[in-house]
Order: C-alpha cells, then sequence, then structure tokens
C-alpha cells in the first residue's frame, strides 16, 4: 500500500467519498432494476411527465392532460417510420448509441460551443423515462451507460413502444395516440404518411411548434421526413416492428 493511498483511507473526506460512491452505485442498481420491470410493465407516468404538470401548476394555468397508452400493434406502420426517419435513422442497427453522430456532436461542441441531435431513440427513453432533462455531462453520460444497457434488456419493438407511448407533442400532450386525436381528430393507426411526418417533425420542440404548427421550416421538414419514410424499414435482422 503506498503512502498516498493509506494517506487517503485515514482522510476525513475518505467516509464520504466511499458513501457518494456507494449512493451512485445503489442508484444505477436501481434504474436498471426499475428499466428490467419496464420491459413488461407500462411507464404510464414519467419523471417528465410529473415535471410538465408541476410547472404548468406553478404558473396557476390550467392545461389538460392528454396521455393514452396504445400497444405498438395498434400504432401502424406510418409513425414508425416517420419517427424512425427523423429522429434515429440507425434505430435498427445501433447498440442504443450512434457513435459516429455522438462523435461530430462533440466536435461541433468543441469547435462551436454548441452541439445537439445525436441521442437516438433509446437516448431519448432513458432520458424522458428515467432521468432529468438538464445539460450536464453527468447527465449524458448516466444517458449513454444506460442507454447501452437497456438495448439489451429491451428489443427494439419495446424501446420504439415507450418512446411513442412518453414522447412529448405538446404542452400535456404525451403519446403518439393522444397526439393523433389531438391533432387530427383520429387514432395512431389512422395516420397518414403526412400526418405522421408532421407529429415527428415537431418533436425536437412540440410546446413551440404546437403554436407555430403552420411554418414554412414544419411543412419542410414533415416534406423532408415523408420523403425518407419510403425508405425506412422496419425489419431488420429478428426484429420486426410493422407488428
Amino acid at each position: 500500500m503506498t503512502g498516498a493511498l493509506r494517506a487517503f483511507l485515514r482522510h476525513p473526506a475518505r467516509n464520504a467519498l466511499l458513501a457518494l460512491a456507494a449512493a451512485a452505485l445503489l442508484w444505477h442498481i436501481f434504474i436498471l432494476g426499475e428499466a428490467a420491470a419496464y420491459r413488461w410493465v407500462n411507464p404510464t407516468m414519467t419523471p417528465y411527465m410529473k415535471l410538465e404538470r408541476a410547472r404548468i401548476a406553478a404558473e396557476g394555468r390550467r392545461v389538460p392532460f392528454r396521455h393514452e397508452w396504445i400497444p405498438l400493434s395498434r400504432m401502424g406502420p406510418n409513425i414508425k417510420r416517420a419517427v424512425i426517419a427523423s429522429e434515429d435513422q440507425k434505430f435498427l442497427h445501433h447498440d442504443g448509441v450512434d457513435w459516429d453522430a455522438l462523435e461530430l456532436e462533440m466536435e461541433k461542441h468543441l469547435e462551436k460551443g454548441r452541439g445537439g441531435g445525436a441521442s437516438t431513440i433509446t437516448q431519448q427513453v432513458v432520458k424522458n423515462v428515467f432521468l432529468t432533462h438538464e445539460h450536464s455531462y453527468i447527465r449524458k453520460a448516466r444517458e449513454i451507460l444506460i442507454s447501452l444497457a437497456l438495448d439489451r434488456l429491451w428489443p427494439k419493438s419495446r424501446i420504439l413502444e415507450v418512446y411513442l407511448n412518453t414522447a412529448e407533442f405538446g404542452e400535456g400532450i404525451f403519446g403518439v395516440q393522444s397526439a393523433a386525436k389531438y391533432y387530427f381528430g383520429c387514432s395512431a393507426s389512422a395516420l397518414t404518411e403526412a400526418q405522421a411526418a408532421f407529429l415527428a417533425a415537431i418533436l425536437p420542440r412540440p410546446r413551440y411548434y404546437q403554436v407555430h404548427r403552420g411554418s414554412a421550416f414544419i411543412r419542410r421538414k414533415a416534406a423532408r421526413i415523408e420523403y425518407y419514410m419510403q425508405r425506412t424499414p422496419l425489419r431488420a435482422g429478428g426484429e420486426n416492428l410493422a407488428r
């Protein structure tokens, strides 16, 4: 045992540091246990939903809370293709993290002080269901680690199902079924390609585009998504998202 190690073990901060390390380990074990349970149990009220309800209530406003869980089989192919084409074109092939996109995001951040757009559908599920939306390197590191584990705990079909049922599509609007009813008065299974492309287009800033849904930018983006939908498969390897 080196002198430095002996000094650390005798240092008053040792117990505090060990306690913090143990707490972090237990927290990650709890998250992984929760993730294992959510393989079969639907997370109908996520931490992010609770935060949004609390934020709206704190502002003294009354906004209807819309959320209706439906299985992946009742969503129809259009919305599945739309979100994969828009959010994560490598969804069926990566291990939960798109390493090439993540590297590009890091380069942008180093060069320009900003980045974004590298989160996979798996990472967004982790952020929505298990973590917070804060911006920090620690939170991002946790997101990546849990995403890698989640990709092994859940099949891609379950990841997509949870994503489409918990994603925010506007203020107080969560899940594709509620979004389809709010914006188009239909069920998710009845969404046309154009309607599904619109819903996918507003995902990065749903509350803003809920108000500015007729913007030229959204129309162009939705048209581009609709084009790529034609080239977006729902089957790869042993995975079949069409069912």
